[in-house]
Parts: C-alpha cells; structure tokens; sequence
C-alpha cells in the first residue's frame, strides 16, 4: 500500500519539472528573433490592406505605417518617389511588393522599418 502512495508523488514531482523545463525552454517575444518577424509580419499586413483596398494616397500611407509601427523611423517608397518617417537607421528590414491594377498598370512598394 506504501509504493502506490509514493508513486503518484513521483511522477506528480516529474511532470512538474518537465513542465517548467518546457516552459522555461520557450522563446519570449523580446527575443530579437522574433522581433524581427514581428516586423516583417506587420509589413506585409500592411501591404495587404493596401493591395485589398487599393494603395492609397502616400499622406494616408504615412499614417498607416505610424498606426502599424508606432515611433519608429521608417521609409515607404512607391515607384521610385520616397518618403522617409522618422530617422533613419542603418539596421532596417525591408518588404516589397509589385502591385497591378485593373488597366494592368504595375506599382512597386517598397515598405521599410528602421530599428
């Protein structure tokens, strides 16, 4: 009757230290890593609101990337004009997309986000 009362305690003691190694083991989400991915995911779900809706004016992309990025400095470039937000940074991550109209007219968006 003894070894069936300690059994349960054992395993009990066992899965509760797998479990924290687990938990412990897991990125958190300031890992630079996954920052990173933040970033780019943010981009081009950006990009896709602009290709759904239609790109928009660049005073409204502006916006649009202060609402997704907050104060960080960034740069949005549609077919070769720039507009720079905030300052610039050496370190960037960078997406484009090539966007096509109903007449087949072709527009290139470069979206980029200083660190």
């Amino acid at each position: 009757m003894k070894c069936r009362g300690i059994s349960p305690s054992i395993e009990a003691a066992l899965s509760l230290l797998v479990l924290t190694a687990v938990i412990l083991s897991t990125p958190n989400a300031e890992s630079p890593g996954l920052q990173d991915l933040l970033i780019l995911q943010k981009e081009h779900d950006l990009m896709r609101i602009w290709a759904r809706e239609g790109i928009p004016e660049i005073n409204e992309m502006k916006s649009d990337f202060k609402f997704a990025f907050g104060n960080k400095g960034g740069k949005i470039e549609v077919n070769g004009r720039v507009v720079l937000i905030g300052p610039e940074s050496k370190e960037a991550i960078s997406a484009q997309m090539d966007f096509f109209d109903w007449n087949l007219g072709k527009r290139k968006v470069v979206l980029t986000v200083f660190k």
